[in-house]
């Protein structure tokens, strides 16, 4: 047995480049992150951050602090580093908070992993904000130039006509080639989806994320089987057992998000999907390295639509050695290194506000 010899978390909070309004949780000038080491005693690491959102995973930085210390640390000192997926049972194993499920998982499995065998590139998608439509297609427009961008997420849900107005922008000033999606976050009433599909399916549009509230019943079985435009459940689709319930309703397009859900369930809703979009949950560096993971890792990558990448783009700072490149894009992720060896330790310190090194 491999035992884990030094576990440490730091609290840090990233400043974004302009204020930041999120349609669940509001404005806010900085994004607040947890970061997890775990150290085995043959000298392994495995690193892994988490967002901290009341408003989505309710939590704070002190309260997973507070979680790491007296929930996680001592089922780290009782498990085998050696094997991978530890850090998956350890997280099914407690009922919450979530963002300690997903640092369990994804520091265990970034500690038992030396990285890919060879370089990889994962296409970008850009999620362009609710606002006026001139200001999102001059959003669409800016990534588009400065990253090589094609691949656009819409945020909808402002009503049928401002978006009809802020789609036409768009794809006006992106180009007929460019790949758009859309995302409503349950924005509209059930009675409205019909003629946001319409719209959405003259538009071209590739999948219709959350455009109301959805549970896996009839009434949202109504809306898969009519839809033109294929509904894409994130919401109500974050853990295997709910993906399951909306397969047999007909959903065929899930949203997965690692660091949200844990690397591991992840990966079990990609099998279990027909198509898929690796979503933002407002990633720094460090996230969006564990997105690259999944998505140059997937079996099965044709199912791929979309993947989310490039949030961290937003904030003023980061905690890695390497800045990630984006070009042409895509995204580039470096064979050899887990996520742990990226991560500018040093800098990480200075950065944080708050560092605990747990007794496991």
């Amino acid at each position: 047995m491999t035992k884990i010899v030094k576990a440490e978390a730091w609290a840090v909070s990233l400043a974004y480049a302009e204020a930041k309004f999120w349609t669940v949780g509001g404005s806010e000038t900085a994004s607040h992150y947890l970061v997890l080491c775990l150290t085995d005693e043959a000298g392994r690491m495995g690193a892994a951050e988490v967002v901290c959102k009341p408003a989505w995973n309710g939590a704070t930085q002190g309260v997973l602090l507070k979680a790491c210390e007296e929930i996680g640390a001592p089922m780290l000192g009782k498990a085998d580093a050696s094997d991978p997926m530890a850090g998956a049972r350890m997280a099914r194993s407690i009922a919450g908070p979530s963002g300690l499920q997903v640092l369990l998982d994804n520091a265990w499995r970034d500690l038992n992993w030396s990285g890919l065998e060879t370089p990889a590139s994962v296409e970008n998608s850009t999620v362009l904000n609710r606002d006026e439509p001139a200001k999102m297609a001059a959003a669409a427009k800016r990534s588009a130039g400065e990253t090589g961008t094609r691949v656009f997420k819409i945020k909808t849900g402002q009503g049928l006509e401002a978006d009809r107005a802020a789609i036409t922008a768009i794809r006006a000033a992106v180009g007929s080639d460019a790949l758009l999606t859309a995302d409503a976050n349950g924005a509209y009433k059930p009675s409205d989806v019909a003629a946001l599909d319409a719209m959405l399916a003259d538009f071209g549009v590739a999948f219709s994320e959350d455009p109301c509230a959805l549970a896996p019943d009839a009434a949202t079985e109504r809306l898969i089987r009519s839809a033109k435009v294929p509904l894409l459940i994130d919401k109500a689709g974050k853990a295997a057992d709910a993906v399951r319930a909306f397969r047999d309703r007909g959903a065929t397009h899930f949203s997965i998000k690692p660091t949200r859900m844990g690397l591991t369930e992840a990966e079990t809703v990609a099998e279990m999907a027909d198509a898929i979009c690796i979503g933002t949950s407002a990633e720094a560096p460090l996230g969006a390295l564990v997105q690259l993971r999944l998505a140059a890792s997937l079996p099965h990558p044709q199912r791929l639509i979309s993947a989310e990448l490039d949030f961290h783009r937003e904030l003023a700072d980061n905690y890695l050695l390497e800045p990630l490149v984006l070009s042409d894009g895509r995204l580039r992720l470096l064979a050899g290194k887990n996520a742990a060896g990226c991560v500018d330790f040093r800098k990480l310190a200075i950065l944080a506000h708050s560092q605990l090194d747990f007794d496991v």
